[in-house]
């Protein structure tokens, strides 16, 4: 999980404001309010994250259960690339 959590660090410094780019960011952030990522923000940072990784964003799955924090976005990362690697043949 280690390369999910760096290379997500990485398209978040990426995208948030240039102020906060050098703050070490931990899965305990939350995105909106420490890390000041909007809707729009988020999004991009979503697209990012599906070439990246390989994988989608379930849409149902993000409005019954919304990313609040950096953690719970690269756990869902890791539960979607895990659940592509048991379903292969």
């Amino acid at each position: 999980m280690n390369g999910i959590l760096e290379q997500t660090v990485d398209v978040l410094r990426n995208i948030i404001p240039y102020n906060l780019q050098s703050m070490e960011i931990k899965d305990s952030h939350h995105l909106r309010t420490d890390l000041m990522i909007d809707s729009i923000a988020f999004l991009s940072i979503l697209v990012e994250l599906e070439h990246i990784f390989n994988i989608s964003f379930n849409i149902a799955v993000m409005e019954a259960a919304p990313f609040k924090t950096v953690g719970t976005l690269i756990g869902y990362i890791s539960e979607r690339i895990n659940n592509d690697v048991e379903g292969e043949p």
